[in-house]
């Protein structure tokens, strides 16, 4: 796929804290720059934004035709398990 079509996702809970989503911020920078030509962006479960579906759509529009999501969470809870496959699902159609 041509550079510019493709971006990689990464998925977070969130947190009413601002500064909690710091460390993702930093991943994302650094994946960056491990990666490049990559697009790398953070998007959200709850509480932060973008969600997972407005980072897709705004990603979409800008001519984005593949994605990657990389769940960033340290456990592989219900979330993980029911919400994210669902998600992606939903994204898919």
């Amino acid at each position: 796929m041509e550079p510019g079509k493709r971006a990689l996702v990464l998925f977070a809970h969130g947190a009413r804290n601002a500064g909690w989503a710091d460390p993702f911020r930093r991943l994302a920078v650094e994946l960056g720059e491990k990666l490049p030509g990559e697009r790398i962006v953070l998007a959200f479960l709850e509480l932060m934004q973008p969600s997972l579906p407005e980072c897709a759509a705004a990603l979409h529009a800008d001519g984005v035709r593949e994605l990657r999501v990389v769940p960033v969470f340290l456990g592989a809870g219900g979330h993980l398990k029911t919400d994210l496959p669902r998600m992606v699902d939903e994204l898919r159609t």
